[in-house]
């Protein structure tokens, strides 16, 4: 039960001095409200919260015991709403099954508890994707009719964006089983990770001030209008993607460019290239424009040897997590559209240091830090001050200036 701070001291005399008949007191009172002298003498048990698959199982199981009909939707959304609470799911579970006339079905639970249909989710996110303002507002029209609940919609976008987050970096980890675990993966892959963090941090920000608008649909239309217009603009219309792709192959392979020139080459046998591969490589990383892990992992990569249309790349040791063999597919992919032909690639993990744009970059930039903090102390300026008030110059907050 529950302790009033009235009966503390009692339970303290309690403690100390128990009577016979006392086994045991059960109390589920916050312990930052006891008293040190009481908790000191109580034995702490931190419970922690249950899984919503589950509490599914659970539910199942005691359904299936009661000979009760259920859909195993529904028993995900009362998982999802007992919110780690197995007593809480039981308790909404009764309502459901007396809601529904006796079974659980999907329908009556989601009119129950008020949810949104994922599919209408999935749908504003396809039309942020696609920059569709006109979409968005017949999104905003169809929930209104439904169910008019704003704040859950943003709620449920919240949670939607961050499984799509979630796939971005680790895609192994979402269970297909999920509803509409394939529409959330194509979004993942449509959408940015730059726009996904924007998006969130949006809504996020819409639902804490959705109270304050005159009217909620204003104020979510507001928040869903201000994703598209912070939305960072993209660099690459179609047609300048295809000069880009003719200025990847010239400058790679300039023998492509004409077939005459091809002909004159064809007397030479293919030969492994190495420095002029992984210069071909780094040239490759900035024109592909990459983004996320997708970009660390072909920025951590130097290009091992190039021959035809096999490449063969060396991540080091120590940054073999950013590896996995989808992200392997994925850049083969955007190679072959890159280059307009077929490319095989090959990523091997090597416990050498290798040559990789990322080291480069950073070579880069301890050579012009270095250059600063040198700059800095030859200035007679600061030499003055130095000589003057004893004064030491902390070299961490030197920055090179862009």
């Amino acid at each position: 039960h529950m302790l009033s701070s009235h009966s503390f001291n009692a339970l303290l005399k309690t403690l100390e001095e128990p009577p016979p008949h006392v086994k045991f007191l059960l109390a589920t009172t916050d312990p930052q409200k006891l008293l040190p002298t009481v908790l000191s003498r109580c034995l702490q048990f931190n419970l922690k919260r249950i899984s919503g698959t589950e509490i599914a199982d659970h539910l199942a199981d005691v359904l299936t015991k009661e000979s009760i009909s259920f859909e195993s939707p529904a028993l995900k959304l009362i998982a999802g709403a007992a919110d780690g609470s197995m007593r809480d799911a039981l308790s909404l579970l009764d309502q459901g099954i007396a809601f529904g006339g006796g079974s659980v079905i999907e329908e009556s639970i989601r009119s129950m508890l008020g949810s949104i249909e994922q599919h209408k989710i999935i749908a504003v996110l396809d039309a942020l994707a696609n920059n569709d303002a006109t979409a968005l507002m017949a999104c905003v029209e169809d929930v209104a009719q439904h169910l008019g609940d704003f704040e859950k919609l943003l709620a449920e976008i919240l949670t939607t964006l961050q499984k799509i987050a979630v796939v971005q970096v680790a895609p192994d980890t979402m269970s297909d089983d999920l509803e509409d675990s394939a529409a959330t993966r194509a979004l993942a892959a449509r959408i940015s990770p730059e726009d996904i963090q924007l998006y969130y941090q949006i809504a996020l920000i819409g639902r804490r001030d959705l109270p304050l608008s005159p009217e909620p649909r204003g104020g979510l239309e507001m928040v869903l209008l201000r994703m598209l217009a912070f939305r960072p603009a993209r660099k690459a219309a179609p047609s300048r993607v295809e000069s880009d792709k003719v200025k990847v192959v010239s400058q790679i392979n300039p023998v492509v460019s004409a077939p005459v020139q091809a002909e004159k080459k064809i007397e030479k046998p293919p030969v492994k290239e190495t420095p002029g591969a992984n210069d071909a490589w780094e040239l490759l990383v900035e024109k592909l424009q990459l983004k996320g892990v997708l970009k660390q992992l072909a920025m951590n990569c130097a290009c091992q040897s190039r021959e035809g249309g096999r490449w063969v790349l060396t991540l080091e040791q120590s940054n073999h997590q950013l590896f996995s063999v989808e992200r392997q597919k994925r850049l083969n992919n955007l190679l072959c559209d890159a280059l307009g032909s077929e490319v095989t690639l090959t990523i091997n993990i090597s416990g050498e240091q290798v040559e990789s744009p990322a080291a480069a970059v950073m070579r880069e930039k301890k050579s012009r830090q270095a250059e600063a903090i040198a700059e800095i102390e030859a200035d007679p300026n600061i030499q003055a001050i130095k000589d003057v008030f004893d004064a030491t110059v902390h070299q961490d907050s030197i920055r090179p200036v862009d």
